[in-house]
């Protein structure tokens, strides 16, 4: 599981790595996903991936883990504002996924 720093946002957006992607609020572009959102997401990112695998062990917990962390993306308050693109929830996907990739190599 990758680990996460605190991300300094001053101005006008993120000075951190793992933050940077795009999502559209009422048609005005957000630079950042909240941290919280962007853990959990990576979170279940890793748990479905541990999943995938063959044969994988401790299914049960890591179906517990899944559920716990695609429910925390899903009903997380960042969606509740009116106007977010629907492709936001893709972006935040490729940013978990990119994130995992930079933490294996």
């Amino acid at each position: 599981m990758p680990s996460f720093r605190s991300c300094s946002t001053a101005g006008s957006g993120s000075r951190c790595a793992i933050n940077r992607t795009f999502v559209c609020v009422g048609g005005v572009e957000r630079t950042t996903f909240p941290l919280d959102l962007l853990i959990a997401q990576t979170r279940a990112t890793a748990a479905y991936q541990t999943l995938a695998v063959p044969r994988p062990v401790h299914t049960a917990a890591l179906h517990r883990a899944l559920l716990r962390w695609e429910t925390a993306v899903h009903y997380h308050l960042y969606w509740t504002p009116q106007g977010h693109c629907a492709g936001g929830r893709a972006k935040l996907r490729l940013a978990a996924r990119a994130e995992l990739a930079r933490h294996e190599r």
